[in-house]
């Protein structure tokens, strides 16, 4: 038997989920292949701001 955990991502209204890049920091991408993802929604949510600043920046 196999257990599956669930994966969490962040997304944009244009659908475009967050990724982070050592060198450039926080951005947005259209690949999930590339998107980050948390095992826990509340620690997905507690990133929500810090992307979000990064991105109106």
């Amino acid at each position: 038997m196999s257990i599956q955990s669930k994966r969490f991502v962040l997304a944009a209204e244009d659908g475009r989920m967050v990724t982070y890049d050592t060198r450039t920091g926080p951005s947005l991408t259209a690949s999930r292949a590339l998107s980050y993802v948390w095992t826990n929604p509340t620690e997905a949510q507690t990133q929500r701001l810090a992307y979000q600043t990064a991105q109106s920046a």
